[in-house]
């Protein structure tokens, strides 16, 4: 008995500690495992070139007032030395809104209804609003991954580990 109440407990624990930007599917968010290249389904033009077959590309999906965080965060990272790789990452950002400048990342369009998320296999967080994370796309213009992170300005070293086997 008491075994079933610790358990219960715990369950309902994890249940709290989800937030509205969380995939409804725990196991599903930073899962850590790269889709196999032979059924990865081929990622979408954003815009003209974006992403580019032959680069490693991160699209970061964000929600309004994330894109500052993400760009504060990003020049502590040199994803292509974090990677290892001799091919050049390019970084993405599609917002809610469009967002303003080019920093280290390039804003590539505005996502409100998560349509754009949705081609690269994002999930949809539990709020059902457009999902928070990043999808990261091979040399070859496959989706090999594609999660929700609502901190993902905080979880740059598993976007990195991520690239380091994306070919």
């Amino acid at each position: 008995m008491l075994a079933a109440v610790v358990l219960a407990g715990a369950i309902l624990t994890e249940q709290a500690a989800q937030g509205p930007l969380d995939d409804p599917q725990p196991a599903r968010q930073r899962p850590g495992i790269l889709t196999p290249a032979a059924i990865s389904p081929p990622a979408v033009e954003i815009r003209d070139d974006s992403p580019t077959p032959g680069f490693r590309t991160v699209v970061f999906f964000l929600r309004d007032g994330q894109y500052p965080a993400l760009v504060q965060a990003l020049p502590g990272w040199d994803f292509l030395g974090q990677s290892g790789r001799t091919s050049p990452v390019v970084l993405l950002a599609v917002s809610a809104r469009e967002p303003e400048g080019e920093d280290v990342i390039t804003p590539v369009g505005s996502d409100p209804t998560g349509a754009i998320a949705r081609t690269f296999g994002m999930p949809v967080p539990r709020d059902g609003g457009p999902p928070v994370g990043y999808a990261i796309v091979d040399t070859e213009f496959r989706v090999r991954y594609a999660t929700l992170d609502p901190e993902v300005f905080d979880h740059l070293d598993e976007v990195a580990t991520m690239l380091k086997a994306v070919p």
